[in-house]
Order: C-alpha cells, then structure tokens, then sequence
C-alpha cells in the first residue's frame, strides 16, 4: 500500500505540516471568539502557538536533523515529533475534563525530553568546526532557549505534585513564550 512507502522523513513532514494546520485552526478559533472546551481566550491562543511553535518549527528542525543525519537519535526524536503534540494536546483537556493530570505530566515531560534531545543534537552541532560561526552561534542560542522552555514547561506539567505560586498561565506566557 501507499503508506507503508512513506519513510519516516515523509510522516515528519507531515505531521509538521499538521501541526501548523491545527496552530492556525487554533488562531482562527482565538480570532472568532470560538473557545474550544471552554478554555479561556488566552489559552486558545497560546494552544495555537504552542502548536506553530512546539510543533510545527521544532518537528521542521527535527525534519532538517533527519534529512542530514538519519541516524538513531534522531529517528528516536523524528518518532518523538509524531506523537509529542498530540499527546501533550490529549493531556491538557483531559486534565481540564476532571481526570488525574497523571497523563498530561507524562505527556509534557516525555516533551520536554524531547526539546532536550533537540537542543543535544544544538550543542553537538555548535561543536563541529565544519559550520560557519554564526550557523553555530545560532545553534548554541536554540539550544539555551529550549533548554529554558523545557525547563519551564516541566515546571507547569508538574504544577499539581509540586505547585509553584509564580507557575501560572499569565506568568508562563511571559517566561515560556
């Protein structure tokens, strides 16, 4: 069948493309007053951010890594960006459904591990003498920012086992973001 000739490579591309699809479905639904699951407004545009930014750009840079080093780590990560956004977005309504936010922690530090993975494969890159210097300062400066994003977001997944009086929405939209 035609699916199974899909290579990893093809499925990255296209969740990425997906995930940037439901990001603008998200903008639209913020710009239209539309509040899916009843979230409040700044939530569904933050969903819709989080989906053109944790989704979409990171499962591009991780269809780049792919394209020019298939080798484990990142085929683990490319399987990673197929299922770490859908995950995270089934976690959060769950928790917001009244269910244990067992499943959105998980969800959201198996994430974060992966941001971690990324911004490995950053430093890595920063390290080889074969780039230009600004390529690999641009490298080392995404690998600090999603280090400190993976860092927060792990901060706010796990805000019910250990709550953080400053790990709140309005305060993660400023720092987060």
């Amino acid at each position: 069948s035609a699916v199974r000739n899909f290579s990893l490579r093809s499925w990255v591309r296209i969740a990425a493309l997906g995930y940037w699809a439901t990001g603008a479905l998200f903008l639209v639904s913020f710009l239209a007053g539309f509040q899916p699951l009843g979230f409040e407004p700044m939530v569904v545009a933050l969903t819709a951010a989080h989906f053109h930014l944790a989704g979409f750009v990171l499962t591009v840079v991780v269809f780049c890594l792919l394209s020019d080093a298939p080798g484990r780590t990142n085929k683990i990560i490319a399987v990673a960006s197929l299922a770490g956004m859908p995950l995270v977005a089934t976690g959060i309504p769950l928790t917001r459904l009244g269910f244990l936010p067992t499943f959105e922690w998980l969800s959201a530090l198996g994430f974060a591990l992966f941001a971690l993975t990324i911004a490995w494969q950053h430093l890595a890159l920063f390290f080889k003498d074969k780039y230009p210097r600004p390529a690999r300062l641009l490298w080392l400066a995404a690998a600090l920012c999603l280090l400190s994003g993976a860092v927060l977001a792990v901060l706010y997944a796990l805000r019910f086992s250990y709550p953080i009086s400053w790990v709140t929405i309005p305060n993660m939209k400023n720092w987060h973001g």
